[in-house]
């Protein structure tokens, strides 16, 4: 859940600087190819749903997988992100 968290939080960021072209990356392969792929999974459901109605909102958006050795940074962002919105 973190890693989908942080990724509409960085298409959110992307829309809010006026930005039309983005690459996300991520350590959660699963998750790279669902959005890829355009799935649903339940437990994600809502949050896809919104990723999905702005994807038309880029000229050019892509994801992609990325090792965890590589994405330590991102990695404690998006559980970051996920610690802040659980103490709203």
């Amino acid at each position: 859940m973190a890693e989908t968290l942080a990724v509409i939080t960085a298409i959110n960021f992307a829309l809010s600087h006026g930005l039309d072209a983005v690459s996300i990356l991520s350590d959660s392969q699963i998750l790279m190819n669902t959005i890829k792929k355009r799935e649903n999974k339940l437990e994600i459901f809502g949050v896809l749903r919104d990723i999905y109605s702005l994807l038309p909102s880029f000229k050019s958006i892509s994801f992609s997988f990325i090792n965890r050795t590589a994405n330590v940074w991102a990695d404690n962002v998006a559980k970051q992100a996920l610690w802040a919105l659980n103490n709203v």
